[in-house]
């Protein structure tokens, strides 16, 4: 029994002495790592917190490294803690310290660092360092303390083994909810896991942070905190890369995408430490949602890139004199320097349908402008998206997500195809409305921020300025050019009217004169110095109210008067002159004065007196050569009668006794007479009968000179066809091709001129009826002069040009009355009644080749 005491009170020894030694060693160890971890996490959160705002101040001045020093040392004062030994100083890129403590804490520290950046970059450094000598002292303390209480652990074990044992149960249950309090005190998420991703420990932070309680988080893997895309991503790969990853995963800050428990995602900070624990690898991390300095850093990118566009696109307002260049010049600043996978310009039309006109674009368009219509007006679908909705409201639009159906992005397919995922429209405003859009195109899903839009709102307003200052300065451009053009055209036309030999003035409205030429000079006798300035009406005209009464004249007769007038020279004789005055307007259409020309007619009035005297002389030797015609018209009247009567009653004489003739003989014979009497007596009457058609065609002939003529419009289509429908009633048996050319319209006596076309057409039907088809044409063309020719043409026996100039000769014919009837008075009626309508008649042929007749009615045609 003794010996079993004394085996049982060594094994309690050695217990006792084992578990106070490590009480005495778990105690401080375990005491200096909650300490320096806490130490650490807090450093950790001032180190990035006090770098965000250093780094606002460098981004809001950049200037800040040269001239606000003190303000910096200020500030590193106000951080200090003098109750901690501690120190903090700023390094820019090169690792030089631009201010800070200024001198170092002894070793050993614990040191913290965060990057100092501007528009992304790093520029410095700010870091923050913290002796460990306390904690070291205070370690030891809680060494001395632990040995004491391993010490008294022992004691107590070997004196009340049991009592001891909870007691030293119960110390530890202490360290351990001291420690969980210390945990759970920590800012930043704290969770430990083990190499398969299961949780071990979630502390309060944590819960806050993913919205997730203890609870439902312990002994489950870690993809429940990861977005859906990386959970089948991350199965064992967390152990790997811990394990068996790049040196740098442990210990280094990396940034991920996490998820709450409602399914959102935010950034987040990750440091992972590893510990092992009774021989296998557990891991511990730190986490920092860092979501608002994300935007924050987001939001001070894209507000750099909108100053950097708005300081480009004004640098282009400034140098380009092209309208479309600028448009062309600020679309590639969007691409190039915004980062916008595309951008255009477009104007609102002012047409019916409302349309907008896309006038440049850069960037990836891949023809989606052409794909599209959008309209301003918010009566079309194609109105009512961003584009259109700015140009009425005056006021930017966008839309984050283009494949939203709330986007109201009308295009969003043919958008989405190419690429685009968001996008935000600019409206060009100026005072009186909006006149169009500057559209800008990302390729990614984002929300424009305030500030970026607004900066990129004045770069809009400083291009529709721009283009505003643009068109204004063409336009003053076009002023000062076409003033320039017309100020030389004025001296010109100066110049060459006082080389006009009529006299020129122009006079106000309140009749003083403003111009006055060479011409008015030699006309008048004053010069230009002596009376420009003055009306000159007392001294230009016997009674001055002569001048008012043309003025107002030419004003009330909307801007031309003509008129003859009577004024006094210089040396005070009258002259007369044609006076030609025309109102004068200003660049507005306001008269402004009158412009005069005065042309001298002295001599054109005596000229004119002359002839009206001998007009009067004239008239009188026409009224009496009228009567003298007229008595020698009665007279070949009285001569065409008699000449009819007294040759006709001897041919109707030779005619009748002819028949009584061969009556007598037949009675006398007692039979018919023999063939050669019958053969006499025929010859007597045909002789008598061609007596009297040449007396008739005469008669037609002198008719054809004495009748008066009847102007008016006369259709000489309607006449042809009406003359060719005629022949072929007549001779139906025919074989004929007629071309007749309609509206063929003239001015003269409609029975005279279809006289005309029945001879020329009648001789045309006469001289072809031997050809096989007969061809007869009617047609116009245009003389040398430009005066109308009218044409009939046959392809019948036609005659020799050698005999051309007795064609139109009375009673001449170029066949004989075998081959073809006729009496040889009808081309020269035709050529009669042609001179009379001041024409002339023509013909030209070869003997059996068919013949053609040209005729023209000088002014008369139509």
């Amino acid at each position: 029994m003794s010996e079993l005491n004394i085996k049982l009170t060594r094994t309690v020894n050695r217990l006792a002495g084992a578990l106070a030694a490590v009480i005495a060693l778990s105690f401080p160890l375990g005491f200096f790592a909650l300490q320096y971890q806490f130490h650490a996490a807090s450093m950790d959160v001032e180190a990035e917190f006090n770098a965000i705002n250093i780094t606002r101040l460098i981004n809001a001045n950049p200037e800040f490294w040269q001239f606000e020093e003190p303000r910096l040392q200020e500030l590193l004062k106000a951080m200090s803690h003098d109750s901690l030994p501690e120190w903090r100083r700023i390094l820019d890129a090169q690792g030089r310290v631009v201010t800070g403590s200024p001198a170092l804490l002894a070793a050993p520290v614990i040191m913290r660092t965060a990057a100092l950046l501007d528009s992304g970059h790093e520029v410095g450094r700010f870091e923050v360092a913290r002796s460990l000598r306390p904690l070291l002292l205070e370690t030891v303390l809680a060494g001395l303390f632990g040995l004491l209480l391993g010490s008294l652990v022992q004691l107590l074990l070997i004196r009340h083994p049991l009592r001891a044992l909870k007691q030293a149960l119960a110390s530890l249950q202490h360290e351990k909810e001291r420690a969980q309090v210390t945990l759970q005190a920590i800012s930043d998420a704290v969770i430990t896991s083990d190499r398969r991703g299961q949780v071990l420990s979630f502390n309060l932070a944590a819960e806050k942070m993913f919205g997730y309680a203890a609870a439902e988080v312990l002994g489950r893997d870690l993809k429940i905190l990861m977005p859906e895309p990386y959970r089948s991503e991350s199965d064992g790969k967390l152990g790997r890369d811990l394990l068996d990853g790049p040196a740098n995963w442990i210990g280094t800050e990396h940034e991920l995408t996490a998820r709450r428990s409602d399914g959102g995602t935010f950034t987040l900070a990750l440091r992972v430490s590893r510990f092992d624990l009774d021989g296998h690898p557990q891991f511990i991390a730190s986490l920092r949602d860092i979501t608002r300095r994300k935007r924050a850093d987001l939001t001070l990118a894209s507000t750099h890139r909108a100053l950097q566009m708005l300081s480009r696109s004004s640098m282009a307002i400034n140098r380009i004199d092209d309208e479309a260049g600028l448009l062309a010049e600020v679309c590639r600043v969007a691409v190039e320097v915004g980062g916008y996978r595309m951008a255009w310009v477009g104007y609102a039309q002012d047409d019916e349908a409302k349309s907008i006109l896309p006038m440049a674009h850069a960037g990836e368009e891949s023809g989606y402008l052409d794909s599209i219509k959008l309209y301003w007006g918010d009566d079309q679908p194609g109105g009512c998206g961003p584009a259109g909705q700015a140009i009425r409201s005056g006021q930017p639009q966008q839309s984050g997500d283009i494949s939203k159906a709330d986007s109201h992005f009308y295009w969003h397919e043919a958008a989405m195809q190419r690429g685009y995922r968001s996008a935000l429209v600019l409206p060009l405003r100026s005072e009186q409305r909006s006149f169009g859009v500057l559209c800008l195109y990302a390729g990614e899903i984002q929300q424009f921020a305030p500030e970026e839009v607004k900066l990129l709102q004045e770069l809009a307003d400083n291009l529709a300025f721009g283009i505003g200052s643009l068109r204004a300065r063409l336009e003053r451009r076009r002023h000062q050019q076409a003033a320039r053009e017309a100020t030389a055209k004025v001296q010109e036309q100066a110049a060459l009217l006082d080389k006009a030999q009529d006299a020129i003035m122009v006079r106000n409205l309140d009749r003083t004169l403003r111009f006055w030429n060479k011409g008015a000079e030699h006309l008048y006798g004053w010069t230009s110095e002596e009376v420009l300035g003055k009306t000159m009406d007392e001294l230009m005209y016997r009674s001055p109210q002569v001048l008012a009464t043309a003025m107002n004249q030419a004003l009330a007769s909307d801007g031309d008067w003509t008129g003859e007038l009577a004024q006094v020279a210089r040396d005070g004789s009258t002259i007369h002159v044609q006076a030609r005055w025309t109102v004068v307007r200003d660049g507005q259409g306001q008269a402004n004065g009158v412009l005069g020309i005065n042309t001298d007619i002295r001599e054109r009035k005596k000229a004119r007196e002359e002839i009206l005297r001998l007009n009067a002389d004239l008239e009188e030797r026409v009224r009496l050569r009228t009567a003298q015609l007229e008595f020698a018209n009665q007279q070949l009247e009285a001569f065409s009668y008699s000449v009819a009567h007294d040759l006709r009653s001897p041919l109707s004489t030779i005619a009748g006794f002819s028949g009584l003739l061969e009556k007598a003989m037949a009675k006398t014979s007692g039979g018919p007479p023999d063939e050669r009497s019958q053969h006499y007596l025929a010859r007597i009457r045909a002789g008598a009968s061609r007596m009297g058609e040449l007396i008739e065609a005469l008669l037609a002939l002198a008719q054809v000179s004495r009748s008066s003529l009847r102007w008016e419009p006369v259709d000489l289509s309607a006449l042809a066809v009406g003359l060719l429908t005629g022949y072929q009633e007549r001779e139906p048996a025919r074989t004929v091709q007629l071309r007749v050319e309609s509206g063929l319209l003239a001015q003269g006596d409609p029975q005279l001129l279809n006289q005309v076309l029945d001879n020329l057409l009648g001789n045309a039907w006469k001289f072809s009826a031997g050809q096989p088809v007969t061809e007869i044409t009617f047609g116009h063309d245009l003389g040398e002069a430009g005066e109308t020719v009218y044409f009939v043409r046959d392809n019948g026996a036609g005659f020799d040009m050698a005999y051309a100039e007795k064609l139109f000769g009375a009673f001449e014919r170029l066949h004989s009355p075998t081959e073809f009837a006729g009496n040889g008075i009808g081309l020269t009626t035709v050529l009669r009644i042609i001179a009379r309508h001041g024409g002339r008649v023509w013909g030209e042929s070869a003997a059996g080749c068919g013949a053609t007749f040209y005729f023209t009615l000088g002014l008369a045609s139509l």
